[in-house]
């Protein structure tokens, strides 16, 4: 089963044009150093500080490449499992979903799936229910095909899994070009969706902590979140070390409907919130309104490459995963159906009934989208 390889994806990720940090290249296309640009010893101002983004972003190349070669098939089939139970719940019963992105097949349900590359494409015909809850997840025979630009545009169903989502840049490159990467995506995503069709997402904890909310008032003028759960760093990978680990979330979104009034859980907004070791900032959602949709407990690791030293992390609870998880998306597809928040399926209806895609306005352009404020 061939699977679409990950560079038309993403063009520069991590490294396949120069990258430059104070008006010097820093990075070619390999990811090797470039040529000397100055006469040796006369370096110039800012000399020391960009070195030392240099080294941080070449050891950000070489941990995203173990990180690739990391076995997450059973945190993913988990995750997958847990997904496709809530979206029984939430009456996708059928219709046509795309998936994209990391062990993108599993969350297909594809009995089989294809794991050796970090980026997939794939649709497929949404299987229909069961009434065995225990037959949500794997679908028998479900029959991927991969995605083209002959499919159609929206889809009743869309799960989404960017790579390198546990994973933790030192540099400030990687971490803004990781953001930027994980945003584009995710709002992308949403245009995907048919209105009143569901998104699945499982991305970097710091689309929601970003301290700039400007793409999440994007995600907010199209869609309702229906809730969110916080993974622990390792939930997906337990062998990635606490040093490059960093929390998981899984968003549940509903595409509105034209017309429809604003149902959302609480999200934009993000502050300080004491936790085991220090502070750090976090969104809304998790820090004043759904404090046990954190999968794990809270709390901060080491980390030479920050003015106060230490990190925000999740680390694993004292609850089992598989356990918390199906209670709280039982949760939160509870408070979504006695929202009426359920999903209607475009591709059930007549064309002339299905409701217009609605128009979506471009993100906000910041300065720095992905600097990060305290921890």
């Amino acid at each position: 089963m061939a699977a679409t390889d990950g560079g038309d994806q993403f063009p520069d990720w991590p490294h396949t044009v120069s990258v430059t940090r104070n008006g010097r290249p820093v990075a070619s296309s390999t990811g090797e150093p470039p040529a000397q640009t100055a006469p040796p010893g006369d370096l110039g101002p800012g000399a020391s500080a960009s070195a030392n983004e240099e080294e941080l972003d070449h050891a950000d190349t070489a941990v995203g490449e173990q990180h690739s070669m990391l076995d997450a098939d059973a945190g993913y089939a988990l995750l997958a499992q847990k997904i496709w139970t809530s979206l029984r719940d939430l009456g996708v019963e059928r219709g046509r979903m795309y998936a994209f992105g990391d062990h993108a097949a599993t969350l297909t349900g594809a009995p089989d799936p294809d794991t050796r590359t970090n980026f997939q494409e794939w649709v497929a015909d949404i299987p229909p229910a069961t009434h065995a809850a225990h037959l949500a997840w794997p679908h028998d025979g479900l029959k991927l095909r991969a995605h083209s630009e002959a499919e159609p545009v929206v889809h009743d169903l869309v799960l989404a899994s960017l790579p390198y989502t546990d994973l933790h840049f030192r540099s400030q490159y990687g971490r803004d070009r990781s953001l930027e990467i994980h945003q584009k995506f995710l709002t992308n995503a949403v245009a995907n969706t048919f209105p009143g069709g569901i998104l699945a997402a499982v991305t970097t904890h710091r689309v929601l902590d970003n301290p700039d909310p400007a793409v999440r008032e994007l995600l907010l003028d199209n869609a309702d979140l229906l809730g969110a759960v916080r993974l622990p760093a390792t939930a997906l990978r337990p062998q990635l070390s606490d040093d490059n680990a960093a929390p998981i979330d899984l968003l549940l979104l509903r595409r509105r409907i034209p017309g429809d009034a604003v149902h959302s859980a609480f999200f934009l907004d993000v502050a300080p919130v004491t936790v085991p070791g220090g502070v750090a900032y976090v969104n809304e959602y998790f820090s004043m309104f759904y404090p046990e949709h954190v999968a794990g407990s809270t709390g901060v690791v080491a980390d030479p490459d920050k003015p106060s030293g230490l990190r925000y992390t999740v680390g694993d609870g004292d609850v089992a995963l598989d356990m918390t998880l199906d209670h709280t998306l039982s949760n939160i597809v509870a408070k979504a159906r006695a929202r009426n928040l359920t999903a209607v399926s475009a591709t059930w209806s007549p064309i002339e009934t299905r409701p217009a895609r609605e128009a979506h306005r471009p993100i906000r352009r910041t300065d720095a989208p992905g600097h990060d404020l305290g921890l």
